[in-house]
């Protein structure tokens, strides 16, 4: 079975809680393949942790959907 290749728009606070999660291998046949943020310090933060350095970074989450990397997107943005 293939892994879900997830992304993950907005690496903020809760962001980047699901981003560790799934570079600590803890959701099972899941992998995070791609991040989506304004802030660049932002996705180092989590590109820098182990195994953060195969994400994908964009700061467009259109060019992130239309390269087709990953399969599911958790969308971690600000409800306001």
């Amino acid at each position: 079975m293939e892994k879900v290749r997830f992304a993950i728009i907005g690496v903020g606070n809760m962001g980047s809680v699901h981003a560790k999660n799934l570079l600590s291998g803890k959701v099972p046949d899941a992998v995070l393949a791609a991040i989506c943020d304004l802030r660049p310090e932002r996705m180092a933060a989590v590109t820098s942790q182990p195994g953060g350095k195969k994400v994908m970074c964009f700061t467009d989450y259109h060019r992130m959907l239309c390269s087709k990397a990953v399969d599911a997107v958790i969308i971690a943005t600000p409800h306001y």
